[in-house]
């Protein structure tokens, strides 16, 4: 292969190695951020603190938003009305109009936060995300690390670590295609969703993809070889 070409993959391999790297010191950072609160968490009492709340809440909307035309979305026949918000329901009490916008007053049943749960659930959810997120990282930096020092891109160790790492891009598009409805009062999940993150799924595909053309592209270097 020409030496310019190799250096250029060389140089690849090498810049995103350094970067791979902090990437991973960051996620790494974060996992131990979100294991020390879960250890604060499961050492704290259930109601060692706990918020209560009346269930009343003001919103304010700027006439930013809507350009001073008042109403807005029928804001004005939302008095006496009830509607649900983050899984709660409210009742709008009076709609007023301001110099800087509209004021909704909203009057709700109210709750009991434990915050004791709340940190447990969040430490999970987000040791989960950023450990598939590891696991991507690991795999990446071990085919940066080949590609630094490879001769050839078609080389039998670049096409393994890079199909590899096309495999590790799966629970990080898993996870992303998760979403669900969290009840800040009722201190619960209302609803669970899940969507095909498209994005992330033609990622892999790409990456897929690209090894059957670098398997290809070996073929062809061997009987290149053998023919010389």
């Amino acid at each position: 292969m020409n030496s310019e070409i190799k250096n250029k993959i060389n140089t690849i391999g090498k810049v995103g190695r350094v970067l791979t790297v902090i990437a991973k010191i960051i996620v790494i950072a974060g996992i131990v951020c979100v294991c020390l609160a879960g250890v604060v968490g499961l050492f704290m009492p259930k109601d060692a603190v706990k918020l209560s709340m009346d269930g009343s809440m003001q919103v304010q909307i700027s006439k930013k938003l809507y350009e001073g035309k008042f109403p807005l979305i029928g804001l004005n026949g939302i008095e006496n009305g009830s509607f649900s918000l983050n899984g709660e329901d409210y009742e709008a009490v009076s709609v007023q109009e301001t110099d800087d916008g509209i004021i909704v007053d909203l009057k709700g049943d109210g709750g009991d936060v434990e915050v004791r749960t709340m940190l447990l659930r969040g430490c999970l959810i987000g040791l989960i995300y950023l450990t598939a997120a590891l696991v991507m990282l690991c795999f990446l930096k071990s085919l940066m690390t080949e590609l630094r020092n490879c001769d050839t891109p078609f080389a039998s160790g670049v096409i393994k670590k890079m199909t590899n790492f096309a495999w590790s891009l799966i629970p990080m598009a898993v996870l992303s295609g998760v979403s669900f409805d969290w009840s800040f009062l009722a201190n619960s999940v209302r609803d669970f969703h899940y969507s095909i993150n498209l994005s992330a799924v033609l990622v892999i595909l790409v990456v897929l993809a690209l090894v059957q053309v670098f398997k290809y592209g070996a073929q062809l270097q061997q009987q290149a070889d053998e023919t010389l």
